[in-house]
């Protein structure tokens, strides 16, 4: 399975070596994603990084959200596992 990973627009030093091994792919693969038939590449050019999954790898899953801090005011009476059920819910 082929999984688009990036776009890049070609500029003055890249070439297909450079680009896979910074990308961490093969040439062989820019060239297939790409339908080049050379590591001729055109500045400017717009060339679709992919990452091959094979069939038995799982598919890369987003980031997860990181939690976004919360304030309370502590009042009278407040226990650190009253606060904490309360934040759970939030």
């Amino acid at each position: 399975m082929i999984i688009p990973q990036a776009l890049h627009t070609v500029k003055t030093g890249d070439y297909l070596t450079v680009l896979a091994r910074d990308y961490n792919v093969s040439v062989d693969g820019i060239k297939q994603a790409n339908g080049l038939k050379t590591d001729s590449t055109k500045l400017g050019q717009t060339l679709i990084i992919t990452a091959f999954i094979q069939s038995n790898q799982s598919l890369p899953t987003a980031p997860k959200p990181e939690a976004q801090p919360s304030s309370y005011i502590a009042a009278s009476g407040d226990s650190l596992s009253v606060i904490a059920k309360r934040m759970i819910r939030l």
